[in-house]
């Protein structure tokens, strides 16, 4: 099997599971915090209203995606892609996958509270690692519906990081 076909495999495997995958974060962040309960968490408040501002950056982001797009994508479906159309207005002028974007960033909020470094490394390696195999088949599953169409709109927004230069209204 090609790489490609082997990574679009990959991603719908992850994409239909990708609700429960929390779960392989919580429990073992909860485990070291356990065993080293002295490495974790701070008492700093600005630490703290850090991590509650990049959590709630993080929901504002997915809530703004999921009210501001048309029915039939960006939605809760995990049992195959779905596009009626291609997004390419709001949200999505400035970045192609604002929804993993906005799960990052809730993540990340949590994390930072956390104050551990080496864990919010490790995640942020099986984040990019899990998310990114779910991106490369979402954006295979457009590419074949919507062919030029996404590949003009696709050479000018950002996957991940946004570009807010490039706002365009929904």
């Amino acid at each position: 099997m090609s790489l490609s076909k082997e990574y679009i495999k990959h991603g719908n495997l992850f994409f239909k599971y990708r609700t429960y995958v929390p779960l392989l974060i919580i429990l073992p962040i909860i485990f070291c915090i356990y065993l080293f309960p002295d490495f974790y968490f701070t008492k700093d408040i600005k630490i703290f209203y850090l991590s509650i501002i990049i959590s709630f950056t993080g929901q504002l982001i997915r809530v703004l995606t999921v009210g501001f797009t048309p029915s039939g994508t960006s939605g809760r479906n995990t049992s195959k892609q779905i596009a009626n159309s291609l997004n390419t207005k709001g949200i999505y002028s400035i970045v192609r996958h604002p929804l993993y974007l906005g799960n990052y960033l809730i993540w990340l909020g949590f994390l930072i509270y956390l104050s551990n470094f080496y864990t919010i490394l490790i995640f942020s390696i099986f984040y990019y690692y899990y998310y990114h195999k779910i991106m490369y088949a979402e954006e295979a599953f457009l590419i074949n519906k919507f062919n030029e169409k996404y590949y003009n709109w696709s050479k000018n927004v950002p996957s991940f990081i946004p570009n807010f230069l490039r706002y365009k209204r929904s």
